[in-house]
C-alpha cells in the first residue's frame, strides 16, 4: 500500500509551527532512514488496489478481523491507524514513496490540537487492544511502552530539577552544557525543511520540552480514559 509523506499548510502560531515541525518534517526524516516504510497510512493520501478492500471487507465477515462487516471499522476513532494494521495482517507492505507528497492542515489553536491528538492516541490504544499482540503489532506495542517509559524519565528530569534549584544555585558542568548542545544542535537539524521561524522555535530547548509535556499529557489522559471506559467523540478541529 502506497502512502504520501505530508507537508503542512496553514502553519501559522506557535502551536502549529510545532505541530507541522513534529507531525510532517521529522516523521518524512524518519520515513527516508527506514528505507520509506510507512508506520500508519495517511488517511486522506493512501492508495490501495481495489482488490484490497474488499479482502479487507471478506477477512471482517470471517472473523479474521474484527471493526465490523465493512471496509473500514466503524468502531475505531482512528480508520487510517486501524486499516494500516487490517492490510498489515492480511501480509502487504505499507510504503511511503520518496517522490508522493501531500499537503495537510495542521491545527492552529492549542484545544484544536488537544482534541486532534487525544483522539489519535486513544484511537492508536485502543486498535492495540482490539488487535492484541500479533507480529504486526508487536512493534507498536514496544513503542507505545517506550512512550510511557519517557513520561516517567520526563516527570523525574523535572522533580530532579525543582530539587536542585530548591537546593541553591545549580552547578554549572561544561560536560552536560555539551550534552544539551547536542540536543539543540539535533532539534534546529531536524525543523530545517519547515523553514527558520520553526528552527528558531526549536533552538530553545524549554519550547520542545513543553511541547513533549503537552504529548505526554495527551498519552496519559487516554490511558485513564480508555482504562476507565469514557466515551471519547469526534471533536471538530
Amino acid at each position: 500500500m502506497d502512502s504520501g509523506r505530508q507537508s503542512a499548510t496553514g502553519a501559522r502560531g506557535r502551536s502549529a509551527r510545532l505541530a507541522a515541525t513534529h507531525r510532517v518534517r521529522r516523521y518524512a526524516r524518519e520515513i527516508s532512514r527506514r528505507r520509506y516504510r510507512a508506520d500508519v497510512l495517511t488517511g486522506t493520501a493512501t492508495m490501495f488496489r481495489v482488490a484490497t478492500p474488499r479482502q479487507i471487507k471478506q477477512a471482517r465477515l470471517d472473523g479474521r478481523l474484527g471493526g465490523g462487516t465493512s471496509y473500514y471499522s466503524h468502531a475505531s476513532l482512528t480508520e487510517d491507524d486501524e486499516n494500516t494494521m487490517a492490510v498489515r495482517t492480511l501480509g502487504y507492505r505499507t510504503v511511503s514513496p520518496a517522490g508522493c507528497r501531500v499537503v495537510t492542515e495542521v491545527m492552529t489553536t492549542v484545544p484544536k490540537l488537544w482534541h486532534q491528538r487525544l483522539r489519535w492516541q486513544r484511537g492508536a490504544l485502543e486498535n492495540l487492544r482490539d488487535y492484541g499482540w500479533t507480529p504486526v503489532t508487536a512493534p507498536y506495542v514496544v513503542r507505545q511502552g517506550l512512550m510511557g517509559l519517557s513520561v516517567a524519565f520526563l516527570a523525574l528530569y523535572l522533580v530532579f530539577t525543582v530539587w536542585m534549584l530548591d537546593r541553591g544555585t545549580p552547578e554549572v558542568s561544561l560536560f552536560w552544557i555539551a550534552i544539551g548542545l547536542v540536543f539543540v544542535t539535533e532539534k534546529i537539524v531536524t525543523a530545517h525543511g519547515a523553514g527558520w521561524r520553526a528552527q528558531l522555535l526549536a533552538a530553545p530547548l524549554v519550547v520542545e520540552l513543553i511541547y513533549d509535556m503537552f504529548q505526554h499529557t495527551v498519552c496519559l489522559k487516554s490511558l485513564w480514559d480508555m482504562l476507565h471506559r469514557r466515551e471519547e467523540k469526534r471533536q471538530a478541529t
